[in-house]
């Protein structure tokens, strides 16, 4: 009440400041409550267009729903927004993100770092290799899509790193062969000697084809119900690996209900 007083007050002087003091008192009243009318409208635009920008900003940088730091060697943390997730660590190469992490792999991503070689390389897609090397704190094959492949992504928005494309090529390849030999021989190439596969990779499986140059519809076939192997599909070590069938070389070593973990003895 006082603020609003002396506020009053200030104005009348302002108005005879300025206009001069023969002005009637109604006049001058009238004056200085239009000016208080227009002052308090003013604050009001001022605070409705000051909720709006946090409106706004949050809208654009969301507060993440859930941060966890998972730790470990490389200080991995795992942060949760509404649509999207980012896995974050440090490794000797640098700092990483990736947009894509499984928190129903934990368990198996776990059982990597305690139950294998610290200097054990996996074969796996792409996909999953910043987790393998996140979480279960072992080196990959591939962690990233090469430019070639971009298409394959989903969302290449969050995609800020490349692997090169000869990589790709043969991670593929030892998927969609089926030649238990020549996915011997690429894995020793990178010194490579575990496989982890998610146990619904049949759907990755159309890339694996596709990027290995093969005709993905000789593979796969979708009777309605989904994807199945086709015969000849059937005989490729990615479908082989899923059923844990005549893998020869690599013995099943973890399972869960989201992967599977081969050694090559």
């Amino acid at each position: 009440m006082y603020h609003k007083a002396y506020l009053k007050s200030q104005l009348i002087k302002d108005y005879v400041c300025c206009r001069g003091s023969h002005e009637s008192r109604e006049t001058i009243l009238r004056w200085v409550d239009d000016s208080l009318i227009g002052k308090r409208f003013l604050i009001l635009i001022i605070a409705a267009l000051a909720i709006i920008t946090v409106v706004l900003a949050f809208s654009f940088f969301p507060f993440p729903t859930s941060i966890e730091n998972i730790g470990g060697k490389y200080n991995a943390v795992v942060t949760h927004w509404g649509d999207r997730v980012q896995l974050a660590y440090t490794d000797e190469s640098g700092r990483h993100f990736s947009s894509y992490f499984d928190d129903n792999m934990k368990a198996g991503l776990s059982w990597i770092s305690s139950s294998t070689p610290e200097n054990a390389t996996f074969l796996c897609w792409w996909d999953y290799g910043h987790m393998i090397k996140a979480v279960g704190e072992r080196n990959v094959i591939v962690r990233n899509p090469s430019h070639e492949i971009i298409n394959s992504v989903a969302d290449p928005s969050g995609i800020k790193e490349f692997d090169p494309n000869q990589k790709i090529l043969d991670a593929a390849s030892t998927f969609a062969t089926d030649s238990q030999s020549k996915t011997q021989q690429i894995m020793e190439k990178y010194n490579a000697s575990y496989i982890m596969i998610r146990n619904d990779d049949m759907v990755k499986s159309t890339w694996f084809f596709k990027i290995a140059g093969l005709n993905y519809t000789d593979y796969l076939v979708n009777n309605g119900s989904g994807l199945n192997y086709t015969d000849l599909g059937m005989s490729t070590m990615i479908a082989r690996l899923l059923d844990n069938r005549n893998t020869g070389p690599f013995a099943l070593v973890y399972q869960d209900q989201q992967m599977k973990v081969y050694k090559l003895e």
